[in-house]
C-alpha cells in the first residue's frame, strides 16, 4: 500500500465528503483541507474520479542529512 495527499481545493473541505473518504480509504493523518490516505494504486485512481473537488498526490518524504552542510570558504566578493 502506498501513501497519498489527498487535498481540498477550497477554503475548507466538506465534512460529507471528508467522511466519505474515510470510509472508502484509511486516513493516516488529517487537517481541515488535507487527508494522508493509505490504499492501493487502483482505489485511489476511483477515488479521485469520484472526488474532483481534491488534487491528489503521491506522499514525498525527505531525509534529512545526518551531518550539517557547511561552507568550505566565503564566497569571492
Amino acid at each position: 500500500m502506498e501513501r497519498y495527499v489527498f487535498r481540498f481545493r477550497g477554503p475548507a473541505a466538506p465534512k460529507e465528503q471528508s467522511d466519505a473518504l474515510r470510509k472508502r480509504a484509511k486516513v493516516v493523518d488529517s487537517s481541515p483541507k488535507q487527508l494522508l490516505v493509505e490504499a492501493d494504486a487502483a482505489e485511489i485512481e476511483r477515488l479521485a474520479s469520484d472526488f474532483p473537488d481534491w488534487m491528489v498526490s503521491k506522499e514525498v518524504t525527505y531525509k534529512i542529512p545526518e551531518e550539517p552542510i557547511r561552507v568550505r570558504k566565503p564566497p569571492n566578493e
